[in-house]
């Protein structure tokens, strides 16, 4: 096997670099909302939400009264994370009320999920959302 660069992975990084690259030049296109992104292709589904503020959401005591206006923040399951994160993540769909939870209240259900299984359900995809789904490891359902 040659020792060779690993032609895939590089394209696959170029293509991930040009969709953020999109989106940091059609800043237009980001929106606020809930949204469902998988970070690989075989991953879990994670909640994510993008918001306008006017306070730096590392530290939200500091409320930016100047220039520049209200800029895009967004959370990945709670959690701060660059908004060219989730408009650049390779599947993204808006949530959805469901079963009688609003949007907010189902975002934070699904949070809550997921940080409940980070600690108790550790052996399940939602414990690891940026790892690729392994099926032959995972528990029969039956």
């Amino acid at each position: 096997m040659p020792n060779g660069p690993n032609y895939a992975a590089l394209f696959r990084a170029a293509v991930k670099d040009s969709v953020r690259d999109y989106y940091a030049l059609h800043r237009e296109k980001l929106t606020s909302g809930f949204w469902l992104i998988r970070h690989n292709k075989r991953s879990p589904l994670v909640p994510a939400r993008t918001f306008w503020t006017t306070a730096d959401p590392y530290f939200p005591w500091n409320e930016l009264d100047r220039w520049p206006l209200p800029y895009l923040a967004g959370e990945i399951c709670g959690q701060i994370a660059d908004p060219l994160d989730i408009f650049g993540a390779p599947w993204r769909t808006p949530l959805g009320p469901k079963h009688d939870l609003t949007v907010e209240e189902r975002y934070q259900y699904l949070c809550a999920d997921a940080a409940h299984a980070k600690v108790w359900r550790r052996d399940e995809p939602e414990a690891r959302p940026r790892q690729r789904v392994d099926l032959s490891r995972a528990k029969a359902l039956f």
